[in-house]
């Protein structure tokens, strides 16, 4: 596998980029597999590290990839991403939300 065991962010974006693939792209089903065995042996073995990621929790952000696939609710997405990011004491933001 070369230089791609460390490179968690690189396998964590083809995860996420395959998440949205046409029926029949073989190619993208294969990269999500691949990508998702990679990323859920790293956070077995808690070696979710990188040392070019500048995020405050990215063990988190890819444990949350992993357990909620991208087609999910948009409200829930919406919701984790103010939970994690800040955001729930805007009255602006809540809001627009739930409209």
């Amino acid at each position: 596998m070369g230089q791609s065991d460390q490179a968690v962010t690189g396998m964590y974006n083809l995860y996420r980029a395959s998440q949205v693939m046409f029926p029949g792209e073989e190619i993208l089903a294969d990269a999500r597999k691949f990508s998702a065995m990679f990323l859920q042996g790293k956070r077995a073995n808690i070696k979710i590290l990188d040392k070019w990621i500048i995020a405050k929790d990215f063990p988190g952000e890819v444990g949350y990839a992993l357990d909620v696939p991208w087609y999910a609710s948009l409200r829930l997405e919406t919701r984790f991403y103010l939970e994690k990011y800040g955001g729930e004491e805007d009255a602006w933001i809540g809001k627009t939300l739930y409209r």
